[in-house]
C-alpha cells in the first residue's frame, strides 16, 4: 500500500506540472530575442530549410525573469513558404515557437507545447508572413530544466514553382530560383538582424543570373549570388557561387522552386570571403 501511494502521489505531482506548465508567450520574449540575436551563448546560431540542428539546454541559454531557460536560432524564411519544425528532448517536454525575428518584434507565429518527456513537439506547415529573419525557439517551458534537444527545419516550395521577386527576393534562371539573404549585424548596440535588399543584374547583362545584395539597397553591394546553369557544358546540375564584400554574418537562402529544394549557406561573423555549390542541385 506504502508502495501504491508513493507512486500516487508522484502520478499526481507530474499531472500538477504538465497542468501549470507555462506558455512560451508568457515569456519575456523580447528580452530572450535580444539575447539570441546578440550572439550570447543561448544564441545557438543558424537554422535552415532541411537542416537539423542539435544542443543542449543549459545554465548558459537565454534565461527568463521566472528562471525558465531557453535557446533560439536564426531562421531565414521567404514569404508564402511553409515551414514544420519538430522540437525534442530525451530529458524534458519540449516546448518549439517561431517568433519574429525582426528588429523591434515580438510576435510569436506558431507554437507547440508538449507535456512528457521525450515528445515530439510540432509546429507544422506554417505559411510564413514575410521574407526575413525569424527565430526558432526550444525550452522546456518550466523552471530549472535542462537538457539535450533536437530541431528540425523542413521547407516546401513557395507558389507551386513560381518566383516572386520583391525587394529583398532575386529570381534567377528565369525565375526557378529563389535567393534572399538575411543578416545579423554584429556592429550594432544591441547586435541587429535584417534581410538585404536585393535584385537580379539587369536584362542583357553579360551575367545575368547573378543578384546582388545590400543593406540601403541592392546596387550597395555585400553579398553577390550567380547561379551557373552547367547543362550547356554536358552537365546535370545547376552551381551555386556566393560572396561577400562584408564581414557581416549572414546566410543566404536558395530554393530551386521546381523541385522543392532549398538550400542555407553561412558566412561567419568576421568573415569575408565565399564558396560554391555543386551538388545540391541537379537539373532532372
Amino acid at each position: 500500500m506504502r508502495k501504491l501511494a508513493v507512486l500516487f502521489t508522484l502520478l499526481i505531482a507530474v499531472s500538477l506540472q504538465a497542468q501549470f506548465k507555462p506558455s512560451i508567450s508568457e515569456l519575456d520574449v523580447q528580452e530572450m530575442r535580444g539575447k539570441i540575436v546578440s550572439l550570447t551563448p543561448c544564441a545557438a546560431g543558424t537554422v535552415g530549410c532541411n537542416q537539423t540542428v542539435t544542443g543542449r539546454v543549459s545554465v548558459d541559454s537565454c534565461r527568463t525573469s521566472s528562471n525558465v531557460y531557453g535557446v533560439g536560432y536564426a531562421f531565414n524564411g521567404t514569404a508564402g513558404q511553409k515551414v514544420t519544425i519538430t522540437g525534442r528532448s530525451p530529458e524534458f517536454a519540449a516546448t518549439i515557437a517561431l517568433a519574429d525575428g525582426r528588429s523591434g518584434q515580438s510576435t510569436i507565429y506558431a507554437q507547440n507545447d508538449q507535456f512528457v518527456d521525450g515528445a515530439t513537439a510540432t509546429i507544422a506547415g506554417f505559411t510564413l508572413p514575410y521574407t526575413g529573419p525569424y527565430i526558432v525557439l526550444i525550452t522546456p517551458g518550466v523552471p530549472v530544466e535542462f537538457g539535450d534537444y533536437t530541431i528540425t527545419v523542413t521547407c516546401e516550395s513557395v507558389n507551386n514553382g513560381q518566383c516572386t521577386v520583391n525587394a529583398t527576393t532575386a529570381c534567377l534562371l528565369d525565375g526557378r530560383f529563389r535567393v534572399s539573404v538575411a543578416f545579423i549585424n554584429q556592429f550594432a548596440n544591441p547586435p541587429a538582424p535584417g534581410t538585404f535588399l536585393g535584385a537580379k543584374l539587369v536584362a542583357g547583362s553579360q551575367n545575368p543570373d547573378v543578384a546582388t545584395f545590400g543593406i540601403s539597397s541592392a546596387q550597395a553591394i555585400e553579398v553577390v549570388v550567380r547561379i551557373q546553369d552547367t547543362r550547356p557544358f554536358g552537365l546535370n546540375r545547376f552551381d551555386v557561387y556566393y560572396g561577400g564584400l562584408t564581414d557581416l554574418e549572414y546566410t543566404v537562402t536558395v530554393t530551386d522552386t521546381q523541385k522543392s529544394v532549398s538550400k542555407t549557406y553561412r558566412n561567419p561573423p568576421g568573415t569575408v570571403g565565399g564558396s560554391v555549390d555543386r551538388t545540391t542541385f541537379t537539373a532532372n
